[in-house]
């Protein structure tokens, strides 16, 4: 769900009393004003992404960058966080460019950005703004000149614009079903989803299928179908794993901790099958540190 959808569906869920477990990122949903106390959060969000990835990139690609971001809520907090990190990573933004959502024309801001000559262009570009921006800078040549990042990969767009475009292009991800090789409860996630599918797991859809168990987790848990106590029970009980590793409930924001992952888009050679995109890079270990305090969230 884009950010202001799961942000409409929250206000609904307040009123009426039901339990809500976001699955997509948002800072605004576990911070006052807008977190209630049956809405909680599965995804990242854009601070704690942003921190790990951005923090990745400047030690290991550059510290002299140019941000392009989509001008709505995700892209404007990543944009924000990006910055903020590089500038204490001793680095420095040589410039910004943002766009409409949706109206992907980079074509006259790319020349300015190679004549700026960052180490790394971070792009955040998300769904088919990806495609087209990728296709565009490619065709600029920037590709050959800088590192390209962005805050994420997903993986139907991995698909739909294929290896040699994303090939080279690092980002953050919170599942990648590669985890099957090294983690024995993302083996059988995929198990089941290939399976039933034919196909590997994306990463948006572990948000879901990890909501969902732990909806049936508070159940058992609590041993009622109560909103409220369904919510006391996960509060109380907040570790649990279901697809990738230990993750927890933080009690003050019902915001879920986990790890997330570096990667970096596959030459097509060297892919072992048709949804081989991916080299995981670095795994970035779950930490509240990554996110806002309880207090900068308003929660005393």
């Amino acid at each position: 769900l884009p950010a202001h959808v799961q942000m409409a569906i929250n206000e609904q869920t307040k009123k009426v009393g039901k339990l809500f477990i976001s699955v997509s990122q948002s800072d605004e949903i576990s911070a006052k004003p807008d977190a209630g106390p049956l809405t909680f959060h599965e995804a990242l969000n854009p601070t704690i992404t942003g921190r790990a990835v951005a923090a990745w990139i400047a030690q290991n690609l550059g510290k002299k960058w140019w941000i392009v971001y989509a001008d709505y809520a995700w892209g404007k907090q990543n944009n924000a966080v990006f910055s903020e990190v590089v500038k204490k990573q001793g680095g420095t933004v040589l410039g910004s460019t943002p766009y409409p959502l949706g109206n992907a024309e980079f074509s006259a801001h790319l020349p300015k950005i190679v004549a700026a000559k960052p180490e790394v262009l971070v792009a955040v570009t998300p769904g088919a703004d990806d495609i087209a921006f990728l296709k565009q800078a490619a065709s600029f040549g920037l590709k050959k000149e800088m590192k390209i990042a962005q805050p994420l990969h997903w993986l139907p767009y991995l698909k739909e614009g294929g290896p040699d475009l994303y090939a080279d292009i690092y980002a953050g991800i919170n599942f990648s079903w590669q985890l099957e090789d090294s983690i024995p409860e993302a083996k059988n996630y995929v198990s089941l989803y290939r399976k039933k599918y034919n196909e590997p797991p994306g990463d948006y859809g572990a948000y879901a299928y990890s909501a969902i168990h732990e909806v049936a987790r508070g159940i058992a848990l609590a041993k009622a179908v109560n909103a409220d106590a369904v919510a006391a029970a996960l509060i109380a009980n907040p570790v649990y794993n279901h697809y990738k590793g230990k993750q927890w409930w933080r009690a003050c924001d019902r915001k879920s901790f986990q790890d997330l992952w570096i990667v970096k888009g596959r030459d097509r050679s060297k892919m072992k099958g048709d949804w081989d995109f991916l080299d995981i890079v670095q795994k970035v270990a779950a930490s509240e540190e990554l996110d806002r305090t309880c207090k900068e969230k308003g929660f005393a």
